[in-house]
């Protein structure tokens, strides 16, 4: 478990990254939504650098899929979280902010972009290529640890009810952070079955879905509670895969389940 810890935390990135959260701690400062993390430190690492190993064994360079990526019109983008948890080669993110269309959303894009990048520390800012698709619609590119990345999002865009035509051609990873009844069955608001079905047909056999959780005062039993649900939601084509971890001390948690070969 050692070996795991230092692979990813003697990447400078993420060195920096931990320094930072540090000195919140310290602080007692509440990280903003921006920052990859919550709460946590070099046990959600630990846990990071395992889901990361079993999504580059699905494909060394993957398609993620990150419903409720942040609002650009709060510069509330979440790019970092899933760098680091899936080594992404294309991010398509979705998220039903800033409600509303806007003539400055695209620079507000590029803004939230340039912020998130930034904490990073190994990105030069000059480095990052945009692109305005449509009114809603951006693109983003920029090089990280030895290949090009590319995040494509979709604002004013309600997941609720739809996803992205290029999920169509195939998919590795799932991603979302602080689940709520988004992903519990037949909930007010929830995904419905249909296209919970519809979506997950497009993730790849082995395919890896991963929820982060906040946990509450009895961590075991929540994170219990919460495996149980999520399974519920995503049906029999999903098995649990455990990373291997007891219960550690952060409130912060990483879930993760493995779509089953063949399906």
């Amino acid at each position: 478990m050692e070996d795991r810890e230092l692979k990813l935390t003697l990447k400078s990135w993420a060195r920096n990254l931990l320094s930072v959260w540090q000195f919140l701690a310290n602080n007692k400062l509440v990280p903003s939504s921006q920052f990859f993390w919550q709460i946590g430190g070099k046990d959600l690492f630990r846990e990071i650098e395992l889901a990361r190993e079993i999504v580059q064994s699905i494909n060394p360079n993957p398609i993620v899929y990150y419903p409720g990526i942040g609002n650009i019109g709060r510069a509330g983008l979440d790019i970092i979280y899933p760098l680091a948890v899936t080594d992404f080669s294309k991010l398509i993110g979705a998220d039903i902010g800033p409600y509303k269309p806007d003539p400055h959303n695209y620079e507000r894009f590029v803004q939230a972009v340039s912020l998130n990048l930034s904490l990073i520390g190994t990105i030069e800012q000059e480095e990052i290529a945009f692109q305005k698709i449509g009114d809603d619609e951006f693109r983003t590119i920029f090089p990280f640890e030895g290949r090009q990345r590319e995040l494509h999002l979709f604002s004013n865009f309600d997941a609720t009810l739809k996803h992205p035509t290029e999920l169509k051609n195939g998919f590795q990873a799932f991603f979302t952070r602080r689940t709520n009844g988004l992903f519990c069955r037949n909930a007010v608001g929830s995904i419905s079955e249909h296209l919970r079905a519809e979506l997950m047909n497009f993730l790849t056999g082995n395919g890896l879905v991963i929820f982060q959780e906040i946990m509450g005062h009895d961590k075991n039993l929540e994170f219990k509670e919460r495996v149980a649900e999520r399974k519920l939601w995503l049906g029999d084509n999903f098995e649990f895969a455990p990373l291997g971890l007891k219960m550690h001390k952060s409130w912060e948690r990483l879930m993760c389940f493995r779509k089953k070969a063949g399906n």
